[in-house]
């Protein structure tokens, strides 16, 4: 039963635009790369793995509806929402133990066939761990335009016959309540729930965003990996660290590092890094080069508030503080503030949402400062260390992924770390 798990490593998002080998093969190259990003290969690494590579990808309701057979025809909606939470999770255990127990490090796709309307299919693959080598048959359906797997089988082994011929000795012998009931306990649902709060800071946090902005859909998908689930919530930034010390949120979102904040908060590594740039009036005079040299001037500097800027843009004598960048932006361009430090992505964002803004005004292509950008968490938070290390890890994997580099993409962005 635990080597028919391994076929668990290779179920992928089909499109039916794709053949299921291309897809299979991109799935090996990801998957290949996030285990050998593991510091540790513990059972709860490959849960994990499986929950973020495979679990969307398969079709358990079919699964489920096969092992239970006429079971499943006769069972209640609670039942039938029941078996498929606990089935997920032993499914999900089972396919993690055998990754644990023999990790391949090799793999050839041998043969593909498909039906004659080419509605299913079947490939045949060879993994290997050293000098063994291990040959399975994946069957995959198309539903709804999307290529699934729902079958697989070791030596003429179907997985789905296995579950199904234990499952119906179990509830022959004690019915389905019963059969649920253990099942259920002994695959128990572990929920790590965390609450990510940040203030409007567009493009990296925004609720009129797809995905709710860059930093949202970055630190949500780490913390994905590592198995938590998370909800959003947009509150003022004072209400943000107020909330993380009174432990209302767990989770501050996006935040510079600073010596006061290290005092309370225990920060991640970067996920991303900010690059600060200057921006001032086209007709200005100024001439910014580094950051030295825009501050050498006796113009008015606009600095947003409760930022962690350095010491030194802290201390500039002539400098004023702002709440609302649309503000900021409009001194700048009617000429009652010289020049600006701002992170690029966010000068960009508001600049090309604005013809006014953009024909008014110039930014630097110089980096001026760069600023690493963390989660952080209270250091009273019972599970901080535990949160922090666990995105720390899953953090090095993500950042290597396909999904990551879409990511950018997508928000049309480019890192520098």
């Amino acid at each position: 039963m635990a080597r028919l798990g391994l076929f668990c490593w290779l179920l992928v998002s089909l499109s039916v635009h794709a053949k299921p080998d291309v897809q299979i093969s991109r799935a090996l190259d990801a998957m290949f790369v996030d285990i050998g990003q593991l510091q540790t290969h513990a059972l709860a690494d490959y849960q994990n793995l499986i929950a973020t590579h495979i679990s969307p990808n398969i079709d358990t309701l079919s699964m489920a509806q096969l092992i239970l057979g006429r079971h499943w025809k006769r069972a209640s909606i609670s039942q039938k929402q029941r078996f498929l939470s606990c089935f997920t999770r032993q499914f999900r255990t089972n396919q993690a133990q055998a990754l644990l127990e023999w990790q391949p490090t090799r793999w050839v796709l041998k043969e593909q066939s498909f039906n004659a309307n080419e509605t299913k299919s079947a490939l045949v693959m060879a993994l290997s761990h050293s000098q063994e080598s291990r040959e399975f048959t994946l069957r995959l359906h198309r539903i709804d335009g999307q290529w699934l797997i729902y079958d697989a089988s070791y030596l003429g082994i179907s997985l789905l016959k296995n579950f199904k011929d234990d499952y119906a000795v179990k509830i022959s012998n004690q019915g389905l309540n019963k059969t649920l009931a253990q099942v259920c306990q002994q695959y128990p649902e572990v929920v790590k729930h965390l609450s990510l709060a940040g203030t409007q800071w567009p493009p990296f946090i925004a609720r009129s965003l797809p995905g709710k902005g860059l930093s949202v859909e970055i630190v949500s998908a780490v913390l994905s990996r590592a198995g938590y689930t998370v909800d959003m919530v947009f509150v003022p930034w004072k209400r943000v660290l107020q909330g993380i010390d009174e432990g209302e949120y767990d989770v501050s979102l996006a935040l510079w590092k600073s010596p006061q904040r290290e005092k309370r908060l225990l920060f991640s590594d970067p996920y991303f890094i900010n690059e600060l740039i200057g921006v001032h009036h086209k007709d200005s005079k100024l001439v910014i080069t580094n950051l030295d040299e825009a501050l050498s001037y006796s113009a008015s500097l606009g600095l947003m508030d409760d930022y962690a800027y350095s010491a030194q843009i802290q201390q500039y004598p002539n400098r004023r503080y702002m709440t609302q960048y649309n503000a900021l932006l409009r001194d700048l361009a009617s000429k009652d503030l010289d020049f600006s430090l701002l992170d690029r992505s966010v000068a960009q964002f508001y600049l090309e949402r604005s013809a006014a803004l953009k024909n008014s005004l110039q930014v630097t292509t110089i980096t001026l400062e760069s600023k690493p950008l963390h989660i952080g968490m209270s250091r009273q938070h019972p599970r901080a260390n535990e949160v922090i290390r666990d995105f720390n890890r899953y953090l090095k994997m993500y950042l290597k992924s396909h999904d990551y580099q879409a990511l950018l993409d997508r928000y049309k962005l480019k890192i520098t770390q």
